[in-house]
């Protein structure tokens, strides 16, 4: 054996094993938080109708956009040097940046909810939602605490605890918006979404009980907090306009409560495709900056290559499939009042395949290159304002469903520039086509059966038909290596015992036939 090379292989076991450990509770706390909120548009799609349903959704946007600009990047800073100081063995550090950075949140978000006040006095349905926009700024409040408490514990890496909050936010939400949008309509909706972060948002308390008074912040380290809280900041301000739901706001002024809705549809059901990236969201960010706060930079770049092969493999497929079934299985979700949703759903649910690309994200913030995301976010911001003025008003859904996805994938395309030409790190973009196309193929004949015989019964069969092909494809290809295959059984044993028999079935199959 070669000196050293034990150690090695013993760390990047250790490595390895503590990502799937963190991908498996990642796994479970976004599968809760993603299906309750898909369970309450339903609800909320199907008592209220397009009109209402298009309000709730509105304000709730309203109350997030607030939140971005209010924050100030605190919460993914908090996750950040958290896990950094973590990583480098300094916890008590980490509790009180914790402490700190809550009572700087608490005294941004009062400033939030003076903000959301004014906008309500202001609009021009005050009268009409007196009730509504008072039980959405309750809720304002309580999702600030429920976001910043959820960073909180991803930046310590507890993501089993995160997995049961959201299961039981989850159960909150869908029970309170089933109760309060039935007796109350448009207010109780939203006072059921507030059900739904009453519990984390209490939890956060512990932020400051539990904190060190002994213990401050260097001055060096707090240069560096501020400084990546405000490029943060930026960055998220900027993407609410990329990658955010910032057509909204335009299709409510341009053609109302009911293009809202059709959008919003295609946004929950592009949010189902992606909870297949259920066992990497949630957790990269952490991890990568807990192994950049050890300098293993080798061990970083090779998990983030992986991750993104994983992302896209699992993606692709689902995302193509989904929107290929989408004429017929939309209306039976949402009722045939939803039909003209089904084109921008097809598109929407199509581009956000590119969620592949939040590991690359995942990366820059933690290796604080949050310069370069700010930049970049606002070319994007000025392309999407400009679709936004021109496209929406002449093309109402469809236009803004087309313009977002063209214009996040130029954001893409830059990123990966930086990645290759400034970082000097591979990106694995003959892997990711080469997905794509073997994922797009069996998608596209379903899409021709199911227009040919617009069979509900036929979705199942055609979902497992052109997965299979799809596997198929990508096995002869060779697209995929084979540790791939093995890292997600070794995240699926945690989490779903069927899951890991299938990737283990398909990687020994892979075995046996190289």
């Amino acid at each position: 054996m070669i000196p050293g090379e034990g150690g090695e292989a013993k760390s990047t076991g250790a490595a390895s094993s503590s990502l799937t450990s963190k991908s498996a509770w990642s796994a479970s706390a976004t599968l809760c938080s993603g299906l309750g909120r898909l369970v309450a548009g339903i609800l909320i799609a199907r008592l209220l109708g397009p009109d209402g349903a298009g309000r709730v959704v509105y304000l709730l946007w309203l109350s997030d956009t607030v939140a971005t600009f209010a924050n100030f990047g605190f919460q993914t800073t908090l996750t950040r040097f958290s896990a950094d100081l973590r990583g480098q063995g300094k916890p008590h550090q980490a509790a009180f940046l914790a402490r700190w950075v809550f009572l700087r949140s608490i005294a941004l978000m009062l400033a939030g909810l003076g903000v959301l006040g004014t906008i309500a006095l202001f609009s021009g349905d005050w009268r009409a939602l007196h009730s509504a926009w008072m039980v959405l700024t309750v809720y304002y409040c309580l999702q600030g605490l429920n976001l910043l408490y959820q960073a909180f514990l991803a930046g310590c890496q507890r993501f089993a605890l995160i997995a049961r909050v959201n299961l039981a936010s989850g159960l909150l939400l869908v029970a309170g918006v089933a109760v309060g949008t039935y007796a109350f309509g448009v207010p109780g909706a939203i006072g059921g979404y507030l059900a739904g972060v009453a519990l984390p948002a209490f939890l956060s308390l512990s932020m400051v009980r539990t904190a060190p008074c002994d213990v401050d912040l260097k001055p060096s380290l707090r240069r560096r907090v501020w400084s990546y809280a405000f490029y943060t900041w930026l960055a998220a301000v900027i993407s609410a306009f990329v990658w955010s739901r910032m057509e909204l706001f335009f299709l409510k002024h341009y053609w109302g409560a009911h293009e809202v809705a059709m959008f919003s549809v295609g946004l929950s059901l592009a949010a189902l495709a992606q909870q297949s990236m259920i066992f990497f969201s949630g957790f990269l960010m952490p991890h990568f900056s807990e192994l950049h706060g050890r300098q293993e930079m080798v061990t970083l770049q090779n998990q983030y290559a992986r991750v993104t092969r994983l992302m896209a493999f699992i993606l692709a497929p689902t995302c193509f499939l989904l929107a290929a079934v989408t004429p017929v299985l939309l209306p039976r979700i949402y009722g045939k009042s939803f039909t003209p949703a089904v084109a921008p759903a097809i598109v929407t649910i199509a581009f956000s395949v590119m969620g592949f690309a939040s590991a690359g994200s995942s990366v820059l913030y933690a290796m604080e290159r949050t310069r370069f995301i700010a930049l970049a976010g606002l070319l994007g911001a000025v392309l999407s304002v400009m679709a936004c003025f021109t496209v929406i008003p002449q093309a109402g859904a469809v236009g803004a469903a087309w313009s977002r996805g063209i214009v996040q994938f130029l954001m893409i395309a830059i990123t990966v520039w930086y990645f290759l030409m400034r970082l000097h790190m591979a990106y694995p973009i003959k892997a990711i086509v080469q997905i794509a196309s073997c994922a797009a193929f069996p998608s596209l004949a379903a899409y021709a059966v199911l227009r040919w015989q617009p069979n509900p019964v036929m979705i199942p069969i055609l979902l497992l038909i052109g997965g299979g092909v799809y596997l198929i494809l990508i096995h002869v290809l060779r697209v995929m290596p084979e540790e791939d295959y093995f890292a997600l059984v070794r995240g699926a044993e945690r989490f779903s015992s069927a899951a890991a028999g299938s990737f283990r079935y398909v990687a020994t199959w892979k075995r046996q036939s190289t």
